[in-house]
């Protein structure tokens, strides 16, 4: 018997591929090979909203704070894509442990490909020590990072206002087809 969470990604899954379908429909004579990779990417950007939609819904976290959705970047060589600026306060919201959360995962024809979630401090000019998860999955997979620390130290996730960002990135790529997707990139605390 299937556990829950399984049960219930897999109906969040099929119902999201049912509206991607009805919503943009396929054209006629494309091929096979591309109409499958359509699929797939349509299962993982299900994959990921089911598994916010499953965390938020069980309460298995307190609070998420979305910085990317949805998104993909294409052949590169390891240079940073900024998306997802917002304003946030670590010590606004109470104690528990944050942690960084990319649900991502890589396609194209060169191997092995990496993509890559990083949280910038626009305000301090610094990258969030240990903020930085990276999967070479080519389906939907979750890439938690172990606890941030939360203060006002140099690299630290600040307990007072601060702008961050998320930056992107696929490296290992020498395609022009080669991509990274992310279907959703955010700050979790439990």
């Amino acid at each position: 018997m299937a556990d829950p969470k399984t049960t219930f990604i897999d109906a969040v899954v099929a119902l999201f591929l049912v509206e991607m379908e009805d919503r943009f429909q396929i054209p006629e004579g494309l091929s096979e090979e591309y109409e499958a990779e359509l699929r797939a990417h349509w299962s993982n950007l299900g994959y990921a909203i089911a598994e916010s939609l499953y965390d938020a819904t069980t309460r298995l976290v307190a609070v998420a704070i979305p910085f990317a959705i949805g998104e993909s970047i294409s052949h590169g060589v390891g240079v940073p894509f900024a998306r997802g600026q917002r304003a946030f306060d670590a010590g606004g919201y109470g104690s528990g442990n944050w942690t960084w959360r990319m649900v991502g995962w890589v396609s194209g024809p060169t191997a092995p490909l990496t993509v890559r979630a990083r949280l910038y401090n626009l305000t301090d000019g610094e990258y969030v020590t240990g903020a930085d998860v990276t999967t070479t999955a080519t389906t939907a997979t979750k890439a938690v990072s172990a606890a941030l620390i939360v203060g006002s130290g140099a690299g630290d996730l600040q307990d007072t206002e601060k702008v961050y960002e998320v930056r992107l990135e696929l490296t290992g790529s020498a395609d022009a087809l080669d991509a990274a997707h992310f279907g959703s990139v955010d700050l979790v605390r439990a």
